[in-house]
Parts: C-alpha cells; sequence; structure tokens
C-alpha cells in the first residue's frame, strides 16, 4: 500500500489520467481487501474482482482472468444507499478549544479544517506522503499535530497554516497523537511498536517508552497528564507515568485489538474499545477492570468522553455511534446515518455538539443531548484536488460473470440476511432480514417477491414440503405463512408471548410447530390457521430450541435449555410420555426422528448426541465430539448418524457397531445435515460432503463447495469481508447462496 501511495503521489494527472485512475483504483482495492489478500493472494482474483465496485477499472480491466471455478455469481446488493468512496474516507476529527473549527485527517494525505457554524472548509493542509490517520490540537489552540501512515508528524501553526516542524522517528504508520496538558509534550504511538514522547518547544530527539508491547492503535493522556494510555493490537493497554516514563500497569481484558482509549475526565478511569465489540471501563489506581458495556454488533473503532465527563460515545464499524451513560453504562441513544463503518467521533469543549466522520466520506455534527442530525459538512468528492469531483458509477447490483454490466438497481434488504432456505427441488430460495422483511428469489437470483409483514427480525424461514408455503418466524412473537408465487400473506400465527425461534412443516404440509423463548411449542394447522393447541412442559424461563415431526407427521419431538425431551401426539396435542424426558446434562440444540420413526437423535451443549426409542429408553450415547453438538441426521436406512459439532467437524456413526466412518472438518459449525439416498454424501448447510475418498454414486460431487469461516471454497474461492461478512448461509448441490451482514445476497454455482 505504502508503495502504491508513493507511486500515486508521483503521478501527473495532466500528463498521464488513465494511470491515475487505475493507481487510484488499485489502492482502493488494496484498502477494502488487504487483509484477505495478505491471506491468500490469489483472493485478488475471486473476492477482490467480484465484490469491488463495477465502476472500478481494475475490475473492469481483469473481469475475464477471475478464478475458472466460479462457474455463475449473481450478487445482489444491499437495498440502501450506496456507500460513497473509500478512497477518501476520513480516519480522525479534532475541535478546536473555542470549538469553532472542526479539524480532519483522512486517506486523501491532507489535513482539512472546517468553520463548525457556516461549514466552510479552509484549504487543505498538503505536505505528507500518505494518508492522515490521526489528528490533535494543543489546548492553547496554537498547534495541530498530524500523524501519517509515511512514518511522520508535521506540527502545524493554526493561526497560519504553516508547517512549523517534522518530526521523524517512527519507522511505521502513526496511529494515534495525543498532547497532554500543558501543550508542549506530545506523545505517538505507531505500528513499529513505539510509544515516543517528543518535546515540540526543543528540537530534542523524541523518548522512547519500553515496552509498547505491539503495534500501537491510540494513546491518551490522563487530565492532570501524570499518566500516558497506549491502546495495542496485542489486546491490552499499556499504562505509563509520564515523569519516570516507567511502566505502572498493563491492562488485559480484551478478546480483539484494541483501537480506542480515553481517560474519562474527572475520574481515576479509563476507556476502551475493541475488535471484540466489547466497551471496557478500567480503575487506573487499581489496575482493574470495573464494567463492559455490549451493543455494538461489529468492531469498536474509536470512543470519546464527553468533557462534562456525564457520556461516553463509541463508534463502531457497524456503522453507527451510540451514546453511553459514563456512570452507569446504560444506553442513552445511538446515531445511525452512516453509510460505512465510523471511524471517529469527537465531543466539543462544550459537550454540545458531536462530531462523527467514516468511510462515507462525510463528516456529520449531532445535537450531544438529543442525538439529531445537524449537519453534513461538505463530503471530499465535492472538494477535491483540483476542484474537481470524480465521476461517479453506481455499484454493481445484479453482476452475472458472462455480463458484468450494471442491470438494474439494487434488491437486497437493508440490513443484516438472518435466514435462508432452498425450495423442495432447489428452484427457489427464501431469505429473512433483520429489516422485518423476507423475499423469494429464483435460483439465478432475481427477485420474485417481498414478503411484508413482520413488525421486527426474521429469526427463521422454511418452504413446506410441497413448497406450496412459506413459514416464518420473527422476534414479534409471531410467525405466518405466506404464498411463495403471490407474496401475500396466508395466515398470521399469534399466541407466542416471546420470540419464535424456529419453524417446522410436518412432512405432509399440513401442520406448522412453531417454538418460542417463552418455553412452549405451539401447533397449527397450515390450511385453516388456527391453533391446535399449545404444547406446554418445558420450563418457561428457558427457550424450546428445535422441533421435529415423525415421519407419519403424527408425533412430534421437542427439546429445551431446560435439558429435557418431550414427546407429543399431533392429532390430540398431549403428551406420549408420563412427563419430559431429562435427557442430557446441558441446554439441548436440536432433535430429529429416524426414517422409520423408531428412534430420536438429540444434540446437547454437553457435547454428546444421544439416540432414544420412542418410549424414551437410552439406546446409544456418542462422546466422539470436543464440543457441543448442534445436529444429526439417520442415514435412509437408519444405520448410519452423521452429526455435526461447534468445532467444525461432522462425524459419521455406524449405529449398530459403534464404528465411526468419516470424520470431515468443515473449518466452521454445520448446522444442517441429510443424507444422499445413497448414503455415501451428506449434504449440510455449507456444502456437500462425501463420506468416502471414493464416491459410491455418480450423483455425488467430484468438488466439494464448502462454506467455512472465511471461506467459500471449492479449492477455496472467496473471502467475503466487511459489507459481505456472510451471515446466513443455504447450500444444494454445487450452489451456494450468502447472506450478507449489509442485507446484500449472492447466488454462487461451482
Amino acid at each position: 500500500l505504502a508503495d502504491v501511495a508513493a507511486y500515486s503521489h508521483d503521478i501527473k494527472p495532466a500528463d498521464n489520467p488513465k494511470q491515475v485512475r487505475f493507481v487510484k483504483d488499485a489502492r482502493r482495492l488494496i484498502v477494502a481487501f488487504q487483509s484477505r489478500i495478505d491471506r491468500s493472494p490469489l483472493q485478488v482474483y475471486s473476492s477482490a474482482l467480484l465484490y469491488l465496485k463495477h465502476s472500478n477499472v481494475l475490475r473492469i480491466h481483469f473481469w475475464d482472468q477471475i478464478n475458472p471455478l466460479l462457474r455463475t455469481v449473481v450478487i445482489v446488493q444491499a437495498n440502501s444507499r450506496e456507500a460513497k468512496d473509500a478512497y477518501n474516507f476520513v480516519n480522525d476529527l479534532a475541535f478546536t478549544p473555542d470549538g469553532a473549527q472542526l479539524v480532519s485527517g483522512s486517506i486523501d494525505e491532507r489535513v482539512r479544517i472546517w468553520n463548525v457554524e457556516d461549514e466552510i472548509p479552509h484549504t487543505p493542509l498538503k505536505g505528507q506522503n500518505d494518508k492522515i490517520s490521526t489528528v490533535v490540537i494543543s489546548p492553547d489552540g496554537k498547534w495541530l499535530a498530524s500523524g501519517s501512515d509515511d512514518g511522520t508528524i508535521w506540527l502545524w501553526e493554526l493561526k497560519t497554516n504553516h508547517c512549523h516542524r517534522v518530526l521523524k522517528g517512527h519507522t511505521g504508520w502513526v496511529n494515534a497523537v495525543a498532547f497532554a496538558t500543558n501543550g508542549t509534550l506530545l506523545a505517538s504511538g505507531s505500528m513499529d511498536e513505539s510509544v515516543l514522547l517528543w518535546d515540540t518547544t526543543t528540537k530534542d530527539p523524541p523518548k522512547k517508552l519500553e515496552f509498547a508491547g505491539s503495534g500501537v492503535n491510540d494513546v491518551s493522556f490522563s487530565a492532570d497528564g501524570s499518566l500516558l494510555a497506549s491502546a495495542n493490537v496485542a489486546n491490552s493497554i499499556v499504562l505509563w507515568d509520564v515523569a519516570t516514563r516507567r511502566l505502572r500497569v498493563v491492562l488485559e481484558g480484551h478478546d480483539g485489538p484494541i483501537n480506542a482509549v480515553r481517560f474519562l475526565p474527572y475520574s481515576n478511569r479509563l476507556v476502551s474499545g475493541s475488535d471484540d465489540m466489547i466497551i471496557r471501563f478500567w480503575d487506573v489506581t487499581a489496575g482493574t477492570e470495573v464494567k463492559k458495556i455490549t451493543g455494538h454488533t461489529r468492531k469498536i473503532l474509536a470512543v470519546a468522553c464527553s468533557h462534562d465527563g456525564k457520556t461516553v460515545a463509541s463508534a463502531s464499524e457497524d456503522k453507527t455511534v451510540r451514546i453511553w451513560n459514563a456512570h452507569t453504562g446504560e444506553p442513552v441513544f445511538k446515531l445511525d446515518d452512516h453509510t460505512s463503518g465510523v471511524n471517529a467521533v469527537a465531543y466539543s469543549p462544550d459537550s454540545k455538539l458531536i462530531a462523527t466522520c467514516s468511510a462515507d466520506d462525510e463528516v456529520r455534527l449531532w445535537n450531544a443531548r438529543s442525538g439529531s442530525l445537524l449537519n453534513k459538512l461538505p463530503d471530499f468528492e465535492g472538494i477535491m484536488m483540483n476542484g474537481e469531483s470524480p465521476t461517479r458509477t453506481r455499484a454493481l447490483s445484479n453482476g452475472r460473470l458472462d455480463n458484468p454490466s450494471f442491470v438494474g438497481k439494487p434488491s437486497g434488504h437493508t440490513s443484516r440476511a438472518t435466514a435462508l432456505a432452498y425450495s423442495p427441488g432447489g428452484r427457489l430460495v427464501v431469505s429473512g432480514s433483520l429489516d422485518a422483511t423476507l423475499k423469494v428469489w429464483t435460483k439465478e437470483g432475481i427477485e420474485r417477491c417481498m414478503l411484508i409483514g413482520h413488525a421486527a427480525e426474521v429469526t427463521h424461514a422454511a418452504f413446506s414440503p410441497q413448497g406450496h408455503q412459506i413459514a416464518s418466524a420473527s422476534t414479534d412473537k409471531t410467525a405466518r405463512l405466506w404464498d411463495p408465487v403471490t407474496g401475500s400473506l396466508i395466515h398470521k400465527l399469534e399466541g407466542h408471548t416471546k420470540t419464535v425461534n424456529i419453524v417446522r412443516f410436518s412432512p405432509n404440509s399440513q401442520f406448522l410447530a412453531s417454538c418460542s423463548v417463552d418455553g412452549t411449542v405451539r401447533l397449527w394447522s397450515t390450511v385453516t390457521g388456527l391453533a391446535i393447541g399449545t404444547l406446554r412442559g418445558h420450563s418457561e424461563t428457558h427457550p424450546v430450541n428445535d422441533v421435529a415431526f415423525s415421519p407419519d407427521s403424527k408425533q412430534i419431538v421437542s427439546c429445551s435449555s431446560d435439558m429435557t425431551i418431550w414427546f407429543w401426539d399431533v392429532r390430540t396435542a398431549r403428551t406420549l410420555w408420563a412427563d419430559g424426558l431429562r435427557a442430557h446434562d446441558d441446554s439441548i440444540t436440536s432433535v430429529t426422528f429416524s426414517p422409520g420413526g423408531k428412534r430420536i437423535a438429540s444434540c446437547s451443549l454437553d457435547r454428546t448426541v444421544r439416540i432414544w426409542d420412542i418410549a424414551g429408553n437410552l439406546q446409544h450415547t456418542i462422546e466422539n465430539h470436543n464440543a457441543p453438538t448442534l445436529a444429526a441426521a439417520f442415514s435412509q436406512n437408519g444405520k448410519k448418524l452423521v452429526s455435526s459439532s461447534e468445532d467444525g467437524t461432522i462425524r459419521v456413526l455406524d449405529i449398530d457397531t459403534d464404528f465411526e466412518q468419516c470424520v470431515k472438518r468443515m473449518g466452521a459449525p454445520v448446522r444442517a445435515l441429510a443424507f444422499s439416498s445413497s448414503g455415501d454424501v451428506v449434504q449440510t448447510d455449507r456444502g456437500l460432503v462425501s463420506i468416502y475418498s471414493i464416491p459410491l454414486s455418480p450423483t455425488s460431487a467430484s468438488r466439494e463447495p464448502l462454506v467455512t469461516q472465511d471461506w467459500t471454497k471449492c479449492d477455496q474461492i472467496l473471502m467475503p469481508q466487511g459489507d459481505y461478512e456472510v451471515t446466513s448461509i443455504a447450500t444444494l448441490g454445487d450452489t451456494t447462496v450468502l447472506g450478507h451482514v449489509s442485507g446484500a445476497i449472492s447466488f454462487i454455482g461451482f
């Protein structure tokens, strides 16, 4: 990235405009996909080309070199405002002490200064040779320090906008700078694993603080300037005594790189935010954690404390800023107008304004008391170099390998995809979302209809065995039945008092079972929509996790976090056992019938799979897994059982002999299993798996398209990330459908 940036800096647009665009698009690609390319360089010809903007010239130029194993790909973009160009994203913000101006640093190698009242930008400060990662203003408002990926810190005089001094001492990216309260001592942290202290009144070399631990993401002085905290990528915060430059304490507790750290005014507490999506409060005197806050759904990139010490703001990759009560940790409100991850947040000196910035290249100003959006400062596209505004082209909406052209409006969901299911035969796919909608698609990725009716997140969706209906479950406490052809609501199924987790059709499609967090299972007629009965037996304080119908649709079995299994008659909605069966030593995750309906298999967090007869007698206990078991399925002759675990393995067992025939490492937990009719292939929600090294049936796939934690792979092809992080998966044969965190849906054929 540094080499590309340096080359880009040397190109003269007037002499070679095409090369300028090519190099800039190369930098866009690296910024978006660097972590994946570092792990697997050939991702340049897979994920990078597929998920780049349609207008990116690299995508156009190298399209014919895309991975040949990708037979068909349709990417339906999220139905939301298009995120703006990541090439110009804003990295950091700082208010002047009088609150009249706001300073920003961005990837376009410039520092910008804005008038808060009239939103007018000043002439940008230029000179550093790579992106500006961090900016800070001295307490007296005289100096502005900017840290860059070129390893330098420039000290600017705000009154004249002239560079007063260039501080050189780091050998890596400068990620953070902070002034002490005396206005002359400057601290800087870098990816070169060092923290340096600079006396800005002299030309003396900086003092190095030992034991930074690893690459440094942030630094912060205490209010009296006696302590300095640094946050690093090794999941720890290092606290120093500034006067002696000696290590005071190392604070550990986060489970991911720590991106931000700030001292809370008028207290001895420190606030930190991390990749683990948790905000933690620390007592710096005792060196202990005192509180942690959760709420974000992706990495926390920045934190800020109001100057009155009453609130804390956290900014995240989930495109939101959340405001918290600094004393209780309770949420106050959420700022969610950005279309990309929020990189920085800052309070005005009077604590009345909050400024935020993100990869959508806009700076926003908010009312810190109400959370209302006040202004959007002019974005970088309107104030580019030489006053030129770059050409805008909409992102690829439905792009196929044989036709990489823009063919329509974005039509995915507006938020995270939470559920996916194929219809019988695989002609259709249904997707559900956090946005409370469902959509029906052809297997080629063409939208058929949208199902609107739920009032909150869709938690599960399923087609009936005949494919004539779709059932959905939601956090709005209802289940619903839909017509997959017209998208019309057939029945609204009400009665549960809490979230509905799962919906299951009976094999004859006449009944639907819904299980809920309220501890009950409800049976419904799919013809009339009327309730047949409520199955009560599980603890009301434990959710029912799964239900399964017998092959003849006459019985149903349910399992719960209360560690019990109950067996019911469908027609009468009454239990067939005198009482529930205490089946495991921990929460039961799933249940299933054998094809003959004479056996039941149950999986549990206790790491076992157990097989029961329908009288409730234990027949087998399978203890081969090393982590909680998730799903199980019998072969069609009932002689084999395949089971999956949180450890990412599936295991195939001969039930009669207890011989383990096969262990497959999937790379991620599998939550759905089914044997092929031949018994030599297992269909999972992450792809086909051949049990034998040489498949017995000619229908077995020669390649196994699998979706692991990081990969959509047929010989490891795709590693979606960012807005394309995979949140739901469905596979059938050699095709895979991916639901993404942004609401986009990808249809992939191998």
